[in-house]
């Protein structure tokens, strides 16, 4: 069998990316910027970014890119300092975003950076709860400025403060986002130890930080209220009849449906205003364009039952009590015992488990959404006036250009609308590609110290292994075990979030990653499988609520697996077995 301990960059060096690029031009600073790949980039390893950016990234998302993947990370990594990472770079392949590790330089700065973090911890989590109510406080009333800010309505100098505005609240988001994750982190991670040092199993930590219940959690829930609103009105039948995109018109022709369109509108009011990936300004939230919500109740309404969710958190909160009654028993009493529950009491204040989903709700699914709105009326504006062809191509100008546009006259954007047409080549070449990238380029190493890295993106000594092993003909799959139990069912491979009305009841779920849109279907799945992951990834976490068995970081199970393979899933021993 080869060893692939290499995954050359052959096929993304070379290219001349973005037609007229030009660097930074001092718009922002980083200890390590997001560019292109080299040659000499091969010597590292980095990981593709799909589980945020799974359609590669237009020129006007990366500004925002940047503030998640480069300027978040290594910020975050600078003010609380956990001693294994100082954040994260990222490269380009094409338009797909990929990440790798900045080490720290020494065994000196690893010791003084264990030192500091271990002074700010204590106060920081001891005053976390009031510390996350007033940030959630603020992250709304700022949201809430260009909720009410009529785009429209603004002319050109109004449109440039407005996108200022907004690229400034979505790095402050940004601030916020990774100040918190270090935070919580490193307080998990040393969780996570204590109980390998006691002699317990420290995949179950996260077990013992499940039942609090999240913002995703509860818009699933009116989700499956909406379905069976829906079958009550009797206009089921509309919400599941033809393109989705000519439900809503089709819904106004009734009374019942204009009563449902009405309970979908209070819905979107408060969970709509979420886009199904990061930062990326393209795209419409749910509250200007509800395709995916009506995606999502379509999945539901062909259920042969509803998701008992009162039943499930009960059965949930039994299983994490057992689990903790379990380990106490196990560590005995005195001073390890005093430990444990110090440990666990401390996660329990400031829960990573619940923040890594909670999270999304008030930042990542949202904070780029002034910033795509302010860009669209921008786009519009400049279409109305001539100086872009269609709305559509202010997306395929960078920031900087935007606003020396802005700043310039109707020479300045002839020249920049040159620039569309060969850009917007450039990114449908490379969205042809997306489900063909691989998971990892480079030097495959033997492990890997950053902490982000491996808790959210599973990159564990296994899955690298696995990678390293490239294709078997075995017919088991090893990955980390996130969610307990064992089940046997039918594979569906998914690649996209735009597949999910594929989903059948009772079917075993198999794709890249999940993120909070994918969460629906956990209430209608028997089990999931990842290719990439880890305990504190999404995945993980929503499965243990819904209390269904998952493996992920298994690095090849959308390559192993195809759809109508019956599989066994052990969420027990982190082990999925393929019949064909």
């Amino acid at each position: 069998m080869a060893d692939l301990s290499l995954i050359p960059l052959d096929d993304y060096v070379g290219d001349d990316w973005y037609p007229g690029y030009e660097p930074r031009r001092g718009w922002q600073h980083y200890m390590d910027m997001m560019r292109p790949f080299t040659k000499a980039d091969e010597g590292e390893l980095w990981f593709h970014e799909s589980l945020h950016w799974s359609r590669g990234v237009v020129p006007g998302g990366i500004d925002l890119l940047e503030d998640v993947v480069v300027w978040g990370t290594q910020l975050g990594a600078l003010l609380l300092p956990l001693p294994p990472g100082n954040g994260i770079k990222g490269r380009f392949a094409g338009t797909h975003v990929y990440g790798g590790q900045i080490s720290v330089g020494s065994e000196w700065e690893m010791q003084v950076r264990g030192a500091r973090f271990g002074r700010q911890l204590g106060p920081y989590l001891q005053n976390f709860r009031d510390i996350w109510g007033s940030y959630e406080k603020e992250l709304k009333d700022d949201f809430d400025y260009f909720v009410g800010l009529d785009v429209a309505a603004l002319d050109y100098d109004g449109l440039r403060q407005a996108l200022s505005a907004a690229h400034a609240y979505h790095q402050r988001s940004m601030f916020i986002h990774f100040e918190v994750m270090y935070s919580l982190l490193g307080n998990y991670l040393a969780f996570y130890e204590l109980n390998k040092e006691l002699g317990l199993d420290p995949a179950r930590a996260a077990v013992y930080l499940t039942g609090d219940k999240t913002k995703f959690m509860e818009a699933d829930e009116e989700l499956w209220k909406l379905a069976r609103r829906s079958r009550e009105l009797k206009v089921d039948g509309t919400v599941l009849a033809g393109d989705v995109t000519l439900v809503p018109g089709e819904l106004q022709k009734s009374t019942n449906g204009r009563l449902w369109w009405t309970d979908l509108q209070r819905f979107l009011n408060v969970y709509g205003y979420r886009i199904d990936e990061v930062a990326c300004i393209e795209l419409a939230p749910w509250i200007d364009r509800p395709i995916p919500p009506l995606n999502n109740i379509r999945t539901l309404l062909g259920q042969p039952a509803d998701h008992d969710f009162g039943a499930k958190h009960r059965q949930m909160i039994e299983g994490r009590d057992q689990a903790i009654e379990e380990a106490r028993r196990h560590v005995g009493g005195g001073n390890k015992l005093q430990q444990f529950n110090a440990g666990l009491a401390s996660c329990q204040q400031a829960n990573f488990s619940w923040w890594n989903d909670e999270h999304n709700f008030h930042i990542d699914q949202r904070s780029h959404i002034p910033a795509h709105w302010v860009t669209q009326a921008l786009g519009r504006r400049l279409a109305a006036d001539g100086h872009l062809k269609e709305p559509e191509d202010v997306y395929f100008l960078f920031t900087p250009e935007l606003f020396e546009g802005l700043a310039g006259d109707a020479d300045t954007w002839k020249r920049l609308r040159g620039w569309v047409p060969a850009r917007r080549d450039y990114y449908n070449h490379w969205l042809l590609k997306a489900p063909d990238m691989p998971h990892l380029l480079g030097t495959i190493p033997e492990s890997i110290d950053d902490p982000i890295m491996l808790e959210i993106f599973g990159l564990y000594p296994h899955f690298l292994e696995a990678v390293r092993r490239g294709a078997s003909s075995s017919n088991e799959l090893h990955g980390l075990a996130a969610s307990g139990g064992v089940v046997e069912g039918v594979a569906r491979v998914l690649t996209s979030i735009s597949q999910i009305s594929e989903l059948q009841a009772g079917e075993i779920l198999v794709c890249n990653y999940t993120t909070p849109d994918w969460t629906p279907v956990f209430g209608v799945i028997k089990a999931c499988v990842c290719d990439g992951g880890g305990s504190l990834t999404h995945a993980a976490i929503v499965s243990r609520e819904y209390g269904i068995p998952c493996v992920v970081g298994t690095a090849a199970a959308t390559h192993k697996i195809s759809t109508g393979d019956r599989v066994r899933v052990d969420g027990d021993h982190g082990l999925v077995t393929v019949f064909k």
